[in-house]
């Protein structure tokens, strides 16, 4: 069984998912999900049983046995010894843990070593627990179709989401992510992030009118009064506030049926811009996802999308 461990908000329960979902897949093997972080913080919670996804809650018992840590003096000891190893052999770091599994040490934890892909990633084997982010679509290139399956979401009940809808399909629709929130109020969140200015959304809106002759702009923010006061040059538009955190998969869906997309640097906009199936659809990103230029972003943005910055 491959186990994943989920944490942080919609976009990057996607991204983790996703990842675990394809080794599982490649592996032949049942996929679980760990929700045990959901209990420690209590600004998020699980958003994928919003979705028909292929997985299961994994059982203590299932994440114990992945998991357990090497509990006598010995063990810790081998453990050492098997890391020295495989870094003096210049071995990916899952080789470890094959040595390890002959020794009688159960162990068998992946952490992510890196936020770019990890090519290493592909070889892992059927019985792994997932730690990280895997915030690159190479880990699950190979099973996108499924995926846009089973990250999509039905239309919605309620006649507001159902009216908005309506007027995304029948419009030359450019979905527009403005994430604020977190990223400014919280001093941490906001030094590690930053946010992307209204300088970044006028030149991604230039971009985008190259390709739509007539575009109708639907911003999706968390801060709504700040679009009104910095984007006003985003003309025709509507404006869909996220100030609700109960219904992240009705606005992913949204996103995800306009036409054309101007994300943020956020996990949510990327998944909205990729579930996007328009032929010929624009997708704007930012240069810059993080304040530290020296985290490895190559592998983030998909190619085939425009990175501006």
């Amino acid at each position: 069984m491959v186990i994943v461990r989920l944490k942080g908000g919609l976009g990057n329960q996607m991204f983790q998912y996703a990842a675990a979902r394809a080794l599982a897949t490649a592996r032949g093997v049942r996929l679980g999900l760990d929700l045990a972080a959901f209990k420690a913080d209590q600004k998020r919670r699980f958003e994928l049983d919003r979705f028909p996804i292929s997985a299961a809650i994994a059982s203590a018992r299932a994440i114990f046995r992945l998991t357990t840590r090497p509990q006598t003096r010995s063990q810790r000891i081998l453990c050492r010894a098997a890391r020295a190893l495989t870094k003096v052999a210049g071995a990916p770091p899952h080789r470890e843990l094959d040595l390890l599994k002959p020794l009688g040490v159960a162990r068998r934890v992946h952490s992510e070593p890196h936020f770019q892909f990890d090519p290493h990633f592909q070889e892992l084997p059927g019985h792994v627990y997932l730690d990280g982010y895997w915030q690159s679509e190479r880990y699950f290139s190979a099973i996108a179709d499924e995926l846009r399956r089973e990250l999509t979401v039905g239309a919605a009940a309620q006649a507001e989401v159902r009216d908005l809808e309506a007027a995304i399909r029948s419009a030359e629709s450019v979905g527009v992510h403005v994430r604020r929130g977190d990223y400014v109020t919280e001093e941490r969140t906001a030094a590690y992030h930053g946010t992307c200015g209204a300088d970044y959304y006028r030149a991604a809106a230039e971009l985008v009118r190259d390709v739509a002759e007539q575009p109708h702009f639907f911003v999706f923010s968390d801060d709504p009064e700040w679009v009104r006061t910095n984007l006003a040059f985003l003309r025709p538009s509507t404006t869909i506030g996220q100030a609700d955190r109960t219904r992240p998969h009705d606005d992913m869906r949204l996103l995800s049926l306009c036409r054309h997309t101007i994300i943020a640097n956020s996990s949510f906009s990327w998944w909205g811009a990729w579930l996007n199936d328009h032929p010929g659809k624009r997708v704007v990103a930012p240069a810059r996802w993080f304040t530290d230029p020296s985290i490895d972003t190559s592998d983030l943005i998909p190619p085939r999308w425009a990175r501006i910055g």
